[in-house]
């Protein structure tokens, strides 16, 4: 067996490797099983590996694509890998095997990516850390003592850690921004309707998107040529641009006006360390052309918060009823975390009107939030208010549900906004704090405004190299 360094690569550059026949598809697979059996018990990010259904499909002939022979995990949550199991961060889901495959999943087998894994999340995605019942509780690769971020918290620490070049990746709230910037990653989310979650209809009323976490902008923005494009039918319909993404990535963007804010709507203040780099990040816009103006929005967002919940809580308790529909009962008290129990107890309870109430109030809030971003081509603000903290704190095991979401919403104040106006939106790894921990800062646009952000995150990278690897032995 030959074992090389994967960690010296992005997926287009591993891809190349296997293109020009420098190693084979089965050596790549090897490296990285090598790494998730060495690095991965210090973190649990990697909950399933396929390693027999990996090897199975580069013998039958991967696809020419750009990412042939890449190996790829999927975020365990929403998305459907036929004869594998998506457990959705549940004790109640962990013997649920799909029949099929998600459109998702079948673009990236197309792109020649080798699926090889399922990553850990929240249950539900209803949390910032993946302490589940299911397995032991996921760590931030720079201190395990810290969250990683969540609910695509495998996704995230999985990429940090060098074990993938890339992962697949959800976003309801911030589900991918917030680990990508607890693990000092990228991640984009784009524009509602870019992805289609075919042959479900849509995820949080339209909310939640899918896309990935990744080591390289440029592995994102290929990996969303390949991915993009909605099925005959989707609620939702995000037009492909005329040129592909990878190629915005290349070009740099004209001069841009960005305006810039710290707090969050509900008056939140970041942490001094997290400020501070978003300012450094204006400064290194300022010295690339950009102007910067600093401009808070300023409508209410709290009411709109509480009617977020209906749409959760509703979403979450179709997930259970259904699964309760293919077992013939009910889940047992042990079979789901506190927070879950309580958000899909609401669900029941909430009437009709509560969730069409719900879905026109954070709609029209999706049109002030447009209002506001429209006046710039970005908004730059934190992507976190704090730095990862210790487990336990946000714990799905609270009584307290309220307690509970108060707590993620001090924590993750801002990224909730692209969600809910179904803007594409980036986190960007800028600088460490004192206590060794990374920090990011987030970039949203219009709708429909991707390339922009591609292009924006290209010079960036260009101009400030993030590629830092925890220590814990992960080189």
């Amino acid at each position: 067996m030959k074992v090389f360094d994967i960690t010296a690569f992005d997926g287009l550059g591993l891809a190349e490797l296997v293109r020009n026949r420098e190693v084979s598809a089965n050596e790549v697979l090897d490296a990285t099983l090598d790494r998730i059996s060495t690095i991965d018990p210090a973190i649990n990010s990697v909950w399933t590996v396929f390693e027999s259904r990996a090897r199975q499909a580069i013998a039958n002939g991967l696809p020419d694509g750009p990412f042939t022979g890449v190996p790829f995990p999927l975020k365990d949550l929403g998305i459907k890998l036929e004869g594998t199991v998506t457990s959705n961060g549940s004790k109640f889901f962990e013997s649920d095997t799909a029949s099929f495959s998600s459109e998702l999943a079948k673009r990236y087998e197309n792109a020649g990516l080798v699926i090889v894994a399922k990553v850990a999340t929240s249950e539900f995605g209803l949390g910032p850390t993946a302490d589940t019942d299911i397995r032991p509780r996921t760590n931030n690769p720079w201190d395990t003592s810290k969250i990683a971020g969540g609910s695509s918290t495998g996704s995230a620490a999985s990429v940090a850690a060098r074990l993938f070049p890339m992962s697949h990746a959800s976003d309801g709230g911030g589900s991918i921004r917030i680990p990508a910037a607890c693990c000092g990653v990228f991640g984009f989310k784009p524009s509602r309707g870019l992805v289609s979650f075919a042959p479900v209809a849509e995820a949080w009323s339209g909310m939640s998107v899918q896309h990935a976490i990744t080591r390289s902008v440029r592995d994102s923005a290929a990996l969303l040529d390949c991915s993009a494009g909605s099925v005959s039918g989707d609620p939702y319909y995000c037009p492909l641009p005329e040129t592909s993404f990878a190629k915005s990535v290349q070009t740099d963007p004209p001069r841009l006006r960005i305006a810039v804010h710290l707090n969050s709507l509900d008056g939140i203040v970041p942490d001094p360390e997290i400020a501070a780099s978003v300012m450094q990040m204006a400064k290194l816009l300022e010295s690339l052309g950009h102007e910067i103006i600093l401009d808070t929005p300023t409508f209410d967002i709290s009411e709109v918060a509480k009617l977020y919940s209906i749409i959760t809580s509703a979403s979450v308790q179709m997930l259970i009823e259904n699964r309760s529909n293919v077992l013939g009962r009910e889940p047992k008290p042990e079979e789901l975390l506190s927070v879950s129990r309580q958000i899909a107890l609401r669900g029941k309870t909430h009437r009709a009107v509560d969730l069409a109430l719900a879905r026109e109030a954070c709609f029209a809030a999706s049109r002030k939030i447009s209002q506001f971003t429209e006046q710039y081509d970005a908004v730059l603000c934190p992507t976190i208010a704090h730095l990862p903290p210790a487990h336990g704190t946000y714990d799905m095991r609270n009584p307290d549900l309220d307690d509970y979401f108060a707590g993620i919403f001090k924590f993750a104040p801002y990224t909730s906004l692209a969600s809910l106006a179904g803007q594409p939106a980036m986190s960007i790894p800028f600088g460490m704090s004192t206590s060794n921990l990374p920090i990011g800062v987030h970039f949203s646009s219009k709708i429909r405004n991707d390339q922009l952000l591609f292009s924006l995150a290209g010079q960036l990278e260009k101009a400030y190299d993030w590629n830092r690897t925890p220590q814990l032995g992960l080189r």
